[in-house]
């Protein structure tokens, strides 16, 4: 299997699949692409939801920054 891109929110993790010269993004990456995608999602109401139901945490400094962007 060959993939582009790996889905990686640990920071151990990252660091070492970026050893291994694998391209990676989070969780907030895949949501920004989306957003990207489709102008009309809200992100501020997919982390909402995401907190809400699976415990999803973000700073209010990055909330700020990918909302603002």
């Amino acid at each position: 299997m060959q993939a582009s891109l790996i889905l990686l929110d640990e920071r151990d993790a990252r660091k070492v699949a970026k050893s291994l010269g694998l391209q990676v993004t989070g969780l907030l990456g895949i949501i920004l692409r989306a957003k990207n995608a489709d102008d009309s999602l809200s992100i501020l109401d997919i982390i909402k939801e995401l907190s809400e139901k699976a415990g999803f945490h973000i700073s209010p400094q990055l909330l700020a920054d990918i909302t603002n962007s």
